[in-house]
């Protein structure tokens, strides 16, 4: 999974950089399907890493990580982008901007929310153990088999 996940993240990196040629170009349409291609690829890394399972927890810290970088990587590119550009690509390239930002943050949401589900079900399990003793509270004494006496036999 994290192979797909870094080979989507690769994917996002193409977009981005394709979104900046295409608006070089004033191309508007083809910025609007990279973008929302990007926003597919986007979606795509969420799921998988939201999926992860717990005993992966380091490579999903390193995935999210990731996700951050290239947020802010994907959005200095279009920002940078959008100061180079011919006047007509402009509007399209603001477009594009907004929706990757909306794109990024509700990736964000989902594994925040991926999580915090699974920690609510794993504290659910850990509170439908069933626990030692319980119901037989005692102030210190050792409880002992029914079998057992539970006073010295007296000398007579």
């Amino acid at each position: 999974d994290i192979y797909r996940a870094k080979m989507e993240m690769d994917l996002m990196e193409k977009r981005t950089d394709e979104i900046a040629e295409l608006s070089k170009r004033n191309r508007s349409k083809g910025i609007e399907r990279a973008n929302q291609r990007l926003a597919r690829h986007l979606d795509r890394f969420a799921a998988i890493i939201a999926s992860q399972e717990d005993n992966h927890t380091e490579a999903r810290a390193e995935m999210e990580a990731l996700l951050e970088r290239k947020a802010a990587r994907h959005q200095a590119v279009l920002e940078g982008a959008l100061g180079r550009v011919p006047e007509p690509s402009k509007p399209a390239l603001r477009n594009a901007l907004e929706r990757s930002k909306a794109s990024y943050q509700g990736a964000r949401q989902k594994i925040w929310e991926e999580k915090l589900q699974k920690q609510k079900k794993l504290q659910e399990q850990k509170q439908s153990l069933p626990r030692k003793n319980q119901g037989n509270k005692t102030s210190g004494q050792k409880l002992l088999p029914a079998s057992q006496p539970t006073e010295e036999p007296s000398e007579y």
